[in-house]
């Protein structure tokens, strides 16, 4: 049996990826809005969600062709750096159950139906639980 090896490193456009989160959330929802959000009882806040979408976050495991942002085999190597961003900042939302249920709608049928709840997915104007 031929021996495999796990590359540990990351390559330049995944180190972008990571800063590019880390950044977005610095500007959007920072641990002091997260706890401002806590205390309101809100859970998490819709625009910021949006603006998660609108960098193609909510894509990272739907391929290209059905509108997400994986280009290719990385995209749960990607999906795990921003959840160690989003981790690290504490970042609420189900974000984790998005993109599985973006993934899966992806590789169900192409109805209008899932092409519509599909978009709403990925550009963060729902949630998935």
């Amino acid at each position: 049996m031929a021996s495999r090896r796990m590359d540990l490193e990351l390559t330049e456009e995944q180190a972008l990826l990571g800063d590019t989160v880390a950044k977005l959330i610095e500007r959007h929802c920072p641990v002091s809005t997260v706890r401002s959000l806590v205390d309101g009882g809100a859970g998490f806040d819709r625009e910021t969600w949006g603006s998660y979408g609108a960098v193609g976050l909510f894509g990272l495991l739907v391929p290209e062709s059905h509108g997400g942002s994986s280009a290719g085999a990385d995209g749960m190597v990607d999906a795990a750096l921003v959840c160690e961003e989003m981790g690290r900042n504490l970042q609420p939302g189900p974000f984790v159950p998005t993109l599985l249920v973006a993934q899966a709608v992806a590789e169900g049928e192409r109805t209008v139906a899932g092409t519509g709840v599909l978009d709403d997915l990925l550009s963060g104007r729902q949630i998935a639980t």
